[in-house]
């Protein structure tokens, strides 16, 4: 007879048999996922490894955010804000950083990248470009890696760039309006000199026709004085363009000496008297004291002291006064002989005063006047003033007439 079989005890039997259940299933899990699970989590490892090898020998600056907490820093960020990397709190460097981005925007979008101008708690103000990636975790959150690039030095020599660029085509400007000013000054020089060559020319050429047509002995006289006014008239036109010429060109060679100007100007004034005499001019001038002396050209200044008093006698009504002084002064610890010629002719038009040391330039005073001259006299003496290193200016109003002074440094020539 079969005996029957043995039951277990209840709490023994499902005991037992659960820990061989859980234990079986350990075994099972642990021969066939645990590798797997292993593999994957030192790939990941890996990964962070290689990640943060190649962060922190980059040059861009890389910041990891998780739900605005700061993950991750590598030191380049720290080197470009000027300041660790800690966190996101108020006042810091990278809080400024991010006050500069479209956060909105960059919540909208998978990446974002923008430029600006960051100025660092030492002072010193930084370009620099950052560039945004947003990356989900899954549907609770996300991750944004941010990279940020020093371009300052790059934009420094990029703004240097257009400042040379800028300064550059500023002197092509300039140097193009110079050619059309010149160009301009060449066409108004051949007009005007042709136009200055042709007036006495004509009246030489129509006067010496009347003087061979006329038989009259009376007016030969007369025809004869004209033909003698107009050609000195052009042969002081033609010294004029030649003098004025070899000044510009440096063709003029001067030949320096001691010279008194007092001296100098005492013996032109002898040569004027018959004509301060023939328009009862009062001309005063006292010789100044201790007077230095100058090295100057002689006869280059000489040239300037002769078209000066010709001009202020010229212009001077009858019966009117000029007055001459010369004085040493210093002026900006510059040492200089001060000629000062004034008269009381009509004031010049303030129009006219800028163009006044122009070559052929006639004002209205001396249109007005019918004033005989080539236009070039001022033009002359600014030339040879400006090569003794001196300046000549003139004033004119109503209550003082017309003054030109022209300054002549002396002391480093005489050693």
């Amino acid at each position: 007879m079969k005996k029957p079989s043995e039951v277990p005890e209840p709490s023994e039997n499902w005991d037992s048999l659960r820990n061989k259940i859980i234990g079986l299933g350990e075994r099972s899990l642990r021969k066939s996922y645990y590798p797997e699970l292993q593999r994957q989590l030192e790939a990941v490892q890996q990964s962070e490894e290689r990640f943060r090898l190649l962060a922190e020998h980059t040059h861009d600056g890389v910041l990891i955010l998780e739900e605005n907490v700061i993950q991750y820093a590598n030191p380049r960020l720290d080197e470009i804000l000027g300041e660790a990397t800690n966190d996101l709190a108020e006042g810091s460097m990278v809080a400024n950083l991010f006050a500069q981005l479209d956060l909105e925007l960059l919540s909208q979008a998978v990446s974002t990248s923008d430029e600006f101008w960051l100025m660092r708690a030492d002072g010193r103000n930084r370009y620099l470009q950052v560039r945004c990636f947003r990356m989900q975790l899954d549907e609770f959150g996300d991750r944004t890696y941010v990279v940020v690039t020093d371009m300052t030095a790059q934009k420094l020599r990029e703004t240097a760039l257009e400042r040379r660029v800028q300064e550059r085509t500023a002197e092509l400007q300039r140097a193009n309006e110079k050619l059309k000013e010149l160009d301009q000054l060449k066409n108004d020089f051949i007009s005007n000199v042709s136009h200055d060559l042709r007036t006495p020319l004509t009246n030489i050429q129509l006067f010496s026709q009347l003087l061979e047509m006329n038989k009259n002995p009376e007016k030969r006289p007369h025809y004869w004085s004209i033909l003698h006014a107009e050609s000195a008239h052009l042969e002081m036109l033609i010294n004029d363009l030649l003098t004025l010429s070899r000044l510009e060109h440096g063709r003029f060679p001067q030949q320096r000496e001691r010279t008194n100007l007092h001296q100098l100007i005492s013996q032109e004034l002898q040569s004027f008297q018959a004509r301060i005499r023939s328009k009862q001019l009062q001309v005063t001038y006292e010789p100044p004291d201790n007077l230095p002396l100058l090295m100057l050209d002689t006869h280059q200044i000489r040239q300037v002291v002769v078209n000066l008093l010709a001009n202020a006698i010229a212009y001077t009504p009858q019966k009117g006064c000029v007055c001459i002084s010369c004085t040493a002064v210093a002026d900006h610890e510059i040492d200089s002989v001060c000629l000062k010629i004034q008269n009381e002719g009509p004031p010049i038009p303030q129009e006219d005063l800028p163009n006044l040391f122009q070559r052929f330039y006639r004002g209205e005073n001396a249109r007005e006047a019918q004033e005989h001259g080539t236009g070039l006299g001022l033009a002359i003496c600014k030339q040879i003033v400006e090569q003794h290193a001196g300046t000549i200016a003139v004033n004119s109003n109503e209550q003082e007439g017309t003054s030109v002074l022209v300054c002549l440094p002396f002391g480093a020539e005489l050693g």
